[in-house]
């Protein structure tokens, strides 16, 4: 047992500033602290990001058992300068021989594992099958269980009746032709927010949105007479014409909204519209705003005619939202009625699998993953694991999902309410990279738990960076200190201000020297550059840098998998002399000269194999192959695969199919 003080921590670190580093060596300053790898988590969001945490602990150890000024720096990193190799071999060994009581991995494993563990606590089965949440696997359970919704046999015709009227009210304006498609895009936008919140009673509850009433409930009045004296208003202003016809669309759109129609054109993303509601024309009695930087004023009556439209607008549009959001659970709650016994079965997705260890779980009356009973009927998981988790480590804490948090929140607030100094909580992420709030990733998480929690948790910030080179650095800063005010929203600008810091390089460690430069294609005519162009004036970048002849790296960074491929396949044609990898996503088999040559050694590998066979009898490599004895070619083409490998087969023979230049598909 650890004799040591050690604090929880929150660390802000910036792209490139060692996060990693951090959360390796808070790992071995645990180790050093005799905390065993049992009672310590350390996980994260991929498993490539967990194998990277894990390799980073055992070179740091092997280092700083190997090398001593690498000790030197280890020890007094981790705040333990007396320790010397010898002392980090030993906690190398240590840690090596109790491998398999470490957990290292990502939050989701974490979860299964618990399942795994308490399948008939948390009243599923032990045949546990765990599906990707955007998976085909999934998609199919979610087909199966909307067929089960249209079957008489599971459903009364009373309640597909129910189910259609709540999907029309959830999807008002937004009608979809294809139902079945819509239905499950729609069950995959909001099933998280079903599982974090099951009580109808919390859908569309207006007293808890608006404890005091809302202003945009009024009773807007006779809206003839108040658009009447609105337009009255403007004759007399003598407003130009380019000012008065946006104000006339808006003050008419708002007195025609009723329930049965959509939201208006004319308004919705208004500039005008904004600067009145920013401005609280619901309570002012004038009004100063400014269109094409020209300053304009309403007075009195002109804000209380447009108080009364508005009134009529966003009174009615609250009243469509919460209807909608009312179907929205209509649909949810009978979606969950009948899946839930296909997730009893142990068919589920990881969320699912987050779900079942939260208060959510009617099943166990709530399952909870926490020490202190406090309430009756909720399964305490961790009275019953082998081990207790003293210390959490976890990284990119800015993609954790509110689902997520809630599996282990009870844990957190135990370790936070302790105050032995023998247990802690560390997280390290940065907000400013959240990219995943597409599946659930929740970055103001980051800082509610510190508001919450403040007091017992060190804050520190990293911004200086070991990857980037100054120049870069300069860059960054000059263009995200300050940013575009008539880009970026001023909501938007202000949460950003308040996690944003000026970045610097860490110049013993990065190049001396570096360039950052922003180019743009040229387009074939005056319309604005394809996806070709664009990818062509990133083929002529790599031609001028020449990274082959110098003996650089390149990294090109992509927003989707799909321009990802795409730039690859550009690439390759335009610069046949780079070695190209793609890191993500991309289906090449479903090219005809990738399937050719699997073909190919299908054959090899298989001689009996017909379908290869004829496949490669229809393609171009047929004349080819004419030419050998079809016995041989089999012990031919695996003696070239065992003698030069796949790539030079695959380069060999994709060159005997003669593709044009051209063709990029191929």
């Amino acid at each position: 047992m650890s004799t040591a003080q050690i604090n929880s921590q929150a660390i802000l670190a910036s792209a490139g500033s060692g996060k990693t580093y951090k959360l390796a060596h808070r790992y071995i300053r645990l180790l050093a602290n005799n905390v065993g790898p049992n009672r310590i988590c350390a996980v994260t969001f991929s498993r490539k990001a967990a194998g990277e945490i894990f390799d980073s602990i055992v070179r740091h150890l092997s280092d700083a058992a190997t090398d001593p000024e690498k000790a030197a720096d280890t020890a007094s990193e981790i705040d333990l300068p007396k320790l010397q190799c010898s002392d980090f071999l030993e906690i190398l060994r240590r840690f090596l021989a109790e491998l398999h009581q470490e957990h290292i991995g990502t939050l989701d494993s974490f979860t299964v594992s618990v399942i795994r563990s308490f399948p008939q606590e948390l009243g599923i089965s032990t045949d546990l099958q765990l599906m990707d949440n955007g998976g085909a696997a999934a998609r199919l359970v979610r087909q199966e269980v909307l067929a089960r919704i249209f079957n008489n046999r599971h459903v009364t015709a009373t309640e597909q009746h129910e189910f259609h009227e709540a999907f029309k009210q959830a999807t008002f304006g937004k009608e979809e032709k294809n139902l079945e498609r819509s239905l499950d895009l729609f069950i995959q936008d909001y099933w998280e927010r079903y599982q974090l919140t099951p009580d109808g009673e919390k859908w569309a509850k207006e007293n808890a949105i608006w404890p005091n009433g809302s202003p945009w409930q009024a009773e807007p009045g006779d809206l003839d007479a108040a658009l009447a004296a609105f337009e009255s208003s403007l004759e007399e202003k003598q407003w130009p014409t380019r000012l008065t016809a946006p104000l006339l669309k808006i003050a008419r759109a708002a007195a025609a909204h009723t329930t049965h129609t959509v939201f208006p054109d004319p308004i919705a993303n208004n500039k005008l519209v904004k600067q009145f509601i920013a401005a609280d024309i619901m309570h002012c009695e004038s009004l100063d705003f400014s269109y094409y930087n020209k300053p304009y004023s309403l007075d009195a009556e002109q804000c209380k005619a447009l108080r009364a439209l508005f009134n009529n607008l966003f009174g009615l549009e609250i009243q469509n939202s919460l209807r909608q959001t009312r179907g929205i659970w209509a649909i949810l709650d009978r979606y969950n009625e009948l899946y839930d016994p296909i997730r009893r079965s142990g068919r589920m997705t990881f969320s699912d699998a987050q779900y079942l260890l939260t208060a959510a779980n009617d099943y166990s009356g709530g399952a909870m993953v926490s020490r202190r009973p406090n309430a009756e009927r909720r399964l305490y998981i961790d009275y019953r694991l082998d081990c207790k988790l003293d210390h959490w480590l976890i990284d990119e804490f800015q993609d954790t999902s509110d689902l997520q948090w809630e599996v282990i929140r009870n844990l957190i607030d135990e370790i936070l309410q302790n105050e032995s100094g023998q247990r802690s909580f560390f997280y390290v992420g940065d907000v400013k990279q959240a990219i995943h709030r597409w599946r659930g990733g929740n970055a103001r998480l980051f800082a509610r738990i510190l508001e919450q929690y403040g007091t017992v948790i060190e804050k520190k910030t990293l911004s200086s960076s070991y990857r980037s080179c100054t120049p870069i650095i300069t860059a960054v800063n000059e263009i995200f200190t300050n940013l575009d005010e008539e880009l970026v929203d001023p909501d938007v600008r202000r949460e950003w201000a308040g996690n944003w810091e000026s970045h610097s390089a860490e110049e013993e460690f990065v190049p001396k020297t570096g360039t950052f430069a922003v180019i743009e294609a040229t387009p074939d005519n005056d319309d604005e550059c394809n996806a070709r162009e664009r990818y062509h004036a990133v083929a002529q970048v790599l031609k001028t840098i020449k990274p082959i002849e110098k003996g650089l790296t390149t990294a090109i960074l992509v927003p989707t998998h799909a321009v990802g491929k795409g730039i690859v396949d550009q690439l390759r044609f335009e610069c046949p002399s780079l070695r190209i990898t793609h890191e993500g996503r991309a289906q090449i088999n479903d090219n005809p000269v990738v399937s050719v040559l699997l073909s190919l050694i299908k054959f090899a590998a298989h001689p009996g194999d017909t379908l290869a066979r004829r496949h490669l009898q229809m393609s171009p490599l047929n004349k080819q192959l004419e030419k050998i004895d079809r016995d041989d070619l089999p012990l031919m083409l695996l003696r070239e695969i065992q003698d030069h490998g796949f790539e030079h087969l695959a380069r060999q023979w994709g060159g005997r199919l003669q593709l044009k230049k051209d063709d990029l598909f191929g």
